[in-house]
């Protein structure tokens, strides 16, 4: 029965954790029935149960320790840190990544409940830079869902560093960070040595809608469709990679939303033919649209602007077509890429199924994350 119960752990919360770790720490159990003593449940055996775990955005550092050590066979792993959450910065409160004096932020406070505070009392032992070093030399999950975080004070969570345990053995990387960091990142984090076995990828970009641009009006509007005119716009100017996004505004609204947005694509498309090239045994990458109006035509920019980049790749046709980037759109806000979920799961072998087809059509086509296989 413990096989079934424990095989998922959610920790949605600090209480449900304090729950679980105590639990974890119980060194016999009693059956209350006939008041025999049952198998054991220590760290050891629950380290074999637990196969797949989701830690909530604001659980503190020596809970996600103590986890990480006590279940180092979980194979479906999800992480959002959130550290600067807007909750705490409107509420006054000190960050406690941030925090100098985080030995005592660790400590329960005094109105806690006796359990609570004889749960935590091994908190208390912990210092930032014990929190910062600590590491779990078994913990590699193979699919994870993450939002690395720069401050974290765990550095699993901070950057995927090359040979690195816990990133050793992921198959499956789901990445929640939003479009500006994961661009940023791309040149060091899309790495073969620092996620060896990584198969498939997804990132996800909030579009949003597409400006207006004035220029497809007058002239132009009379001999060529808005929908060409500003295709070719997007991807016939020139953007400069290393220009700070300041230059491509301007003192006229329409504009700098324009070049914004071109900016936007463009510097996406980079970290994809960057994420392709450097990954050659990537089966599947996945850019997943979120609040896009119209998914198609986001693709079809996204697509020429990385197939330009991809041209001079040696492994790739004169076309620069990659058929493993898969583009998706997901229209449901609040459908979440949780790694141990079936929609996520779905979402991978519908992508697989869609690389193969666009290697025998040599174009690509957007899926549908409502119609999924």
């Amino acid at each position: 029965m413990d096989a079934i119960i424990y095989a998922e752990v959610h920790l949605m919360s600090q209480r449900k954790a304090r729950l679980f770790l105590r639990t974890i720490r119980q060194p016999t159990g009693i059956n209350l029935t006939t008041e025999s003593r049952v198998q054991p449940r220590n760290g050891a055996y629950f380290a074999l149960l637990v196969k797949s775990a989701y830690l909530c955005p604001d659980l503190n550092p020596s809970t996600i320790s103590l986890f990480v050590s006590a279940c180092p066979r979980v194979e479906d792993f999800t992480y959002w840190p959130v550290a600067d959450n807007e909750s705490v910065i409107q509420g006054g409160t000190q960050d406690l990544w941030n925090t100098p004096n985080l030995h005592q932020q660790l400590h329960p406070p005094m109105f806690a409940t006796i359990d609570t505070r004889r749960s935590e009392a091994h908190f208390a032992n912990f210092t930032l830079q014990q929190i910062s070093e600590h590491t779990s030399p078994s913990l590699s999950p193979r699919r994870l869902s993450l939002r690395l975080h720069e401050g974290h004070p765990m550095a699993h969570f901070r950057f995927i560093e090359p040979r690195t345990t816990f990133f050793s053995r992921v198959t499956h990387l789901s990445l929640a960070n939003r479009w500006e960091e994961w661009t940023s990142w791309a040149t060091h984090l899309f790495k073969a040595e620092s996620l060896p076995s990584l198969k498939y990828l997804k990132l996800e970009l909030t579009v949003e809608s597409a400006p207006k641009d004035d220029r497809l009006h007058g002239t132009h509007r009379s001999t060529v469709t808005s929908t060409s005119a500003w295709l070719q716009t997007v991807t016939g100017s020139y953007i400069n990679p290393d220009a700070p996004w300041e230059a491509s505004f301007s003192d006229d609204g329409a504009n700098a939303s324009w070049d914004y947005f071109t900016t936007k694509m463009d510097r996406v498309a980079g970290a994809l033919s960057t994420a392709l090239s450097n990954s050659a045994s990537l089966k599947v990458c996945v850019l997943l649209f979120r609040y896009d109006s119209d998914a198609a035509r986001t693709a079809r920019v996204i697509s020429r602007l990385t197939s330009s980049r991809l041209k001079a790749h040696p492994g790739l046709n004169r076309r620069g077509f990659d058929p493993r980037l898969v583009f998706a759109w997901e229209k449901e806000p609040f459908r979440y890429p949780y790694a141990h979920s079936t929609h996520e799961r779905m979402i991978w072998k519908s992508a697989e199924a869609v690389a193969k087809a666009q290697r025998h059509i040599l174009s690509y086509t957007v899926l549908d994350c409502d119609r999924l296989i």
